[in-house]
């Protein structure tokens, strides 16, 4: 099985963020927007009646998911480097930088949308050895999305 990593892209440049472990699940969301269209129709026993119709477009996916990071068994092991290193960079991002996730022949490419951590466990000198992770990366580029639909549909299928 391949490696998972996430990876900053910026033009032409590339860093690569190695994921310790697979993730456990991968949480796919359509994302739409609602739009609010009121209509008046015909009078009910005297009185005008006003209805409200919802009617939603989708606008793009997004790709949600928990990564978990463990320096427990390591000699002076931290996941603060990595924790904080990942957080640094992300919020580095511009809206010209693009993040993909990628992990055997899966690549979700987008925006960064969330991402939140939490340590989970510190050794006997107070550093902390195993965190968690929750990332949540957008994409509204419809060609990408046809492109992600697409190779889930042959994969699944042909």
């Amino acid at each position: 099985m391949a490696d998972a990593y996430l990876c900053l892209r910026k033009g032409q440049e590339e860093t690569i963020y190695p994921i310790q472990f697979a993730p456990e699940k991968l949480q796919l969301s359509t994302v739409g927007k609602k739009k609010h269209i009121k209509k008046d129709f015909v009078e009910k026993k005297g009185s005008p009646s006003k209805n409200r119709w919802e009617r939603q477009t989708f606008s793009g996916i997004s790709l949600g998911m928990h990564l978990l990071f463990d320096r427990s068994k390591e000699e002076g092991g931290s996941v603060r480097s990595d924790i904080e290193g990942l957080q640094e960079a992300l919020e580095k991002c511009t809206e010209d930088t693009k993040i993909a996730f990628c992990w055997n022949e899966i690549e979700f490419s987008g925006s960064l949308k969330d991402l939140s951590a939490e340590y989970l466990m510190f050794d006997s000198q107070g550093s902390p050895v195993r965190a968690s992770a929750d990332l949540t990366i957008y994409c509204q580029d419809k060609d990408g999305i046809r492109e992600l639909l697409e190779q889930d549909f042959q994969g699944l299928f042909l």
